[in-house]
């Protein structure tokens, strides 16, 4: 277990500022909630029960738009060759087929399928990789990017609120699009240690259901997670007290599970592998180096960015997720002008030094 390994200082709910509701928005107005987390932090575990309590919110999320989109764009582009794959590939497992080179083969596809598919792979990898195709990639992901905004603009001329998983954009970007809309910022925060047993877990399973839009890596992990997440002494948001010699414990024992070396270091164009060890140690030291900087055994992690709400998901809580969310969802829809301030003394918010 790669659990015990730091305290709580804000247990499950934390204001980040005295979020507010403008004066011009009724009862009826959307909202955009801007749901962001690291991978496995358990985004995606909530989304169906959020649609079963949330009839009438629109839950736009990128990943199926994503791994629908780039299959569609490779299939125009190179007919004969995909026509080879999707004998041999089940339509759902395209994506990582084709982008992270990790190939679940069809039970009824012949030894002939597979070696066409993977020359066919092969073949379309190469050429995707080319400087010349990065206008392509752009394209597709501008294709991406115009079908999520299309999806609010049309949920919110229905007056529908709108929760958002997006890594296209931002929220600042989101509220520059949508200016007379609350963009509320919400943050699903998971320690590293148990997203990274939820990842095992989740992987374990994708490949006994045989589906590989359910795996994620270590890429996508350690990435996220340096991307949202900063160590410092006097935070503006502080979620957890780390300590030092414990975190590098636990980020020394999963690089050893990564290979030493890979190709993938070097960014590609069109495929994306797997952290090597070298890759993994170098977000490790730039993520620790406040420890150094600092000379502290201990510090506060925090979003780098600031964040509305931020409710902690350590647990796997499903239906206290859900009640909280509740709760950000009727605060920024409301008309009285309710402050974030106030919700806080309803909730009768613990911010104890609970551990686990």
């Amino acid at each position: 277990m790669l659990l015990r390994f730091f305290a709580i200082v804000a247990v499950v709910f934390i204001s980040s500022s005295a979020y507010s509701i403008p004066s011009n928005v009724d009862s009826k107005t959307p909202i955009i909630v801007y749901f962001k987390g690291t991978c496995c932090a358990g985004k995606s575990t909530l989304i169906q029960p959020i649609r079963q309590r949330w009839e009438n919110l629109e839950i736009v999320d990128e990943d199926p738009i994503v791994h629908r989109t780039y299959p569609n764009a490779v299939a125009l582009r190179f007919p004969i060759e995909y026509a080879n794959i999707i004998n041999a590939i089940a339509e759902h497992n395209l994506y990582h087929a084709l982008r992270s080179k990790d190939i679940l083969f069809k039970k009824t596809a012949t030894q002939e399928e597979c070696i066409k598919a993977s020359n066919a792979l092969s073949s379309i990898q190469n050429e995707l990789n080319q400087s010349q195709n990065l206008q392509w990639k752009e394209e597709v992901n501008e294709g991406i990017r115009k079908e999520l905004i299309e999806t609010i603009q049309l949920a919110l001329q229905n007056e529908r609120s709108v929760l958002l998983d997006s890594w296209y954009f931002t929220a600042d970007q989101i509220q520059e699009l949508f200016p007379t809309t609350p963009v509320v910022r919400v943050m699903l925060y998971c320690p590293f240690p148990i997203a990274y047993e939820r990842l095992q877990k989740r992987n374990k399973e994708s490949i006994e259901q045989e589906n590989l839009q359910e795996k994620r890596y270590m890429n996508q992990l350690m990435g996220s997670f340096c991307s949202l997440y900063q160590m410092s002494d006097q935070p503006a948001q502080p979620i957890q007290i780390i300590n030092r010699q414990e975190l590098d414990k636990i980020f020394n024992s999963i690089c050893l599970t990564l290979e030493g070396e890979n190709i993938h270091d070097q960014k590609q164009i069109f495929t994306f592998g797997e952290y090597s060890q070298s890759r993994f140690q170098k977000l490790q030291t730039e993520f620790m180096q406040p420890f150094v900087d600092l000379e502290s055994a201990n510090l506060y992690i925090s979003p780098k960015e600031k964040q509305d709400f931020i409710i902690d998901h350590t647990t796997g809580d499903i239906e206290k997720a859900l009640d909280l969310l509740e709760e950000v969802m009727n605060l920024a829809e409301a008309s009285n002008g309710k402050t974030t301030q106030k919700l806080e003394e309803e909730m009768s918010i613990s911010t104890g030094s609970t551990s686990y």
